[in-house]
C-alpha cells in the first residue's frame, strides 16, 4: 500500500524511522517531507513550494496515516498534518463519484484532536505499536 505519512515537522526524525519501518513491512512511503531533511521554509515562495510538493505526494497516496498530538504537546506545531488529512478527506469525496478510483484510507495514530478525526471511515490507533501490527497485516 502507498502511505502518506503526516505529523508535525519537528517529529521528522521520528516519522522518518516509522516511514523505515512501514518499508520493512512491504508498504510504499509516498510522503518525501521527513526523508530529505528539507529545511524549514520561511519566504512564501519556499513554503509554497513545500506545500505543492507534499500535495502531489499525497495525491499518490493509497491511505493517510496522521500522527496526532496530545493539547498540550511541545513544541509548537504549525498543524500543515490537519490540513493534509482534510485534503485527502476531499479527495476522497471527489472519488465518490469516481468507480475507477479508490477512496483514501484514512488512518490516525494518537488522540482525536479535531472533529475530523471522528468522522465515519477514520481508523483509530492508540499508538504506533498498533498501527504498525495493523499495517503488516495490510501489507
Amino acid at each position: 500500500m502507498k502511505i502518506y505519512l503526516a505529523g508535525p515537522y519537528a517529529t521528522n526524525a521520528d516519522v522518518k524511522q516509522k516511514a523505515s519501518e512501514l518499508r520493512e513491512l512491504g508498504h510504499k512511503v509516498v510522503s518525501t517531507w521527513h526523508e530529505h531533511g528539507r529545511p524549514e521554509a520561511k519566504t512564501a515562495v519556499e513554503m509554497r513550494n513545500a506545500a505543492y510538493i507534499d500535495l502531489d505526494d499525497l495525491q499518490s497516496a493509497d491511505a493517510i496515516l496522521c500522527f496526532t498530538q496530545p493539547s498540550n504537546a511541545s513544541p509548537f506545531s504549525s498543524g500543515g498534518r490537519h490540513v493534509e488529512f482534510g485534503v485527502a478527506l476531499g479527495v476522497n469525496q471527489t472519488r465518490l463519484h469516481r468507480p475507477d478510483k479508490d477512496l483514501i484510507k484514512l488512518l490516525v495514530v494518537g488522540p482525536t484532536e479535531n472533529v475530523y478525526y471522528s468522522l465515519h471511515g477514520v481508523h483509530h490507533f492508540r499508538d504506533w505499536e498498533h498501527a504498525k501490527a495493523e499495517l503488516k497485516e495490510m501489507a
